[in-house]
């Protein structure tokens, strides 16, 4: 799922973004009514081959799998740099 405040690609569950920390889940879930279906399926499917490629950090909190370059996580929101939440 792309970040709409600064474009990274996170996991497709994420609820937050891996690089600047905002909910991406909740407005998500706003654009997912407005947008259509296929063009959400091929979105999903371009995320997920670009998500196989990238290296995987799991998060010390909740234990979800991120991406090696992620700030955040994308499950529990904590600063993955610095172990705060």
């Amino acid at each position: 799922m792309e970040c709409i405040s600064c474009g990274l690609h996170n996991v497709e569950d994420a609820r937050f973004c891996g690089h600047c920390g905002i909910n991406i889940w909740q407005r998500a879930q706003t654009l997912i009514g407005q947008a259509d279906s296929s063009e959400l399926d091929d979105q999903k499917s371009h995320d997920g081959l670009k998500n196989l490629v990238a290296q995987i950090m799991f998060c010390f909190s909740c234990g979800l799998r991120n991406c090696d370059d992620a700030r955040f996580c994308g499950q529990c929101g904590v600063n993955l740099k610095l172990g705060l939440p």
